[in-house]
């Protein structure tokens, strides 16, 4: 092997990898900039899993993937997303998971907030079953998966600050802990699929 086609090989990798940063940048984004006020929920609702079957799409017309009825599991991220995830409080009526969870451990908050949280990243870590059904790799599956769900059930629901930004005038401000875990789910996602 020469040098010429060792540099070739690394900026091809090195392409890959800015790619990969900038699916994965988007996913948090939109699952970010969904949970700030005066935004609509469809950004995190409609555009990850949109973002999601891009790449699947990516994947089955550039590479060997089968067309397959496995890659529509991801659709199911969009009803994912619309459970909710708010626990009951005096500011919020809180979901429908939420509640099961507060039911079952008496309002202990720090556990309801790792179950509720915890039961979204099991169920979007789920979505995600097609592509090892596919392509075989369960243990790169279990892996991203397991930190799918972990990132949900440890991050999410914690207090960590926030970023602010303005758009035409307008300011927003995106909880970091949401910018963190939806950017877990981009990579652990975007991992599972290539």
């Amino acid at each position: 092997m020469n040098i010429k086609s060792t540099l070739n090989i690394l900026a091809d990798k090195g392409l890959q990898a800015i790619k990969f940063s900038g699916i994965a940048f988007l996913i948090s984004f939109f699952g970010a900039f969904a949970g700030s006020e005066g935004t609509s929920k469809n950004w995190r609702r409609v555009g990850i899993p949109v973002v999601f079957i891009l790449c699947i799409i990516y994947k089955v017309i550039f590479s060997d993937w089968p067309v397959s009825f496995w890659v529509l599991t991801i659709i199911s991220q969009q009803f994912i997303f619309r459970l909710g995830h708010g626990i009951k409080d005096t500011t919020d009526a809180g979901s429908t998971l939420g509640g099961i969870w507060y039911k079952i451990f008496k309002g202990k908050l720090f556990w309801v907030n790792v179950c509720t949280r915890g039961t979204i990243g099991l169920m979007l870590a789920l979505s995600f079953i097609g592509c090892p059904m596919i392509t075989g790799n369960w243990f790169e599956y279990a892996y991203c998966g397991l930190g799918i769900i972990l990132g949900f059930a440890l991050i999410a629901w914690r207090n960590l600050g926030e970023y602010t930004f303005t758009i035409k005038g307008k300011k927003y401000y995106c909880c970091r802990s949401d910018v963190l875990v939806f950017g877990i789910l981009g990579i652990a996602g975007l991992k599972i699929i290539f």
